[in-house]
């Protein structure tokens, strides 16, 4: 799962709380066919939410499912 990989290669410290939650997250805004690179994309983005301030489980999955590129 690259979320907690990303995590440790980044040296942050969490809470297992928080780890359990951005775990959860990750788990929930995933799509069917999803390929690796784009699975390594979201959790990059999920953790620069979290690390950003939005500490919300609902937050954090609102922008995580949302496209990067708006019209």
């Amino acid at each position: 799962m690259p979320l907690p990989r990303g995590i440790e290669e980044a040296g942050f410290i969490l809470e297992p709380a928080e780890l359990e939650m951005l775990v959860r997250v990750f788990e929930m805004t995933g799509v069917a066919g999803e390929d690796e690179h784009t699975r390594e994309l979201r959790a990059s983005r999920i953790i620069g939410y979290f690390l950003a301030g939005i500490t919300s489980e609902e937050e954090l999955c609102m922008w995580a499912k949302r496209p990067l590129h708006w019209k």
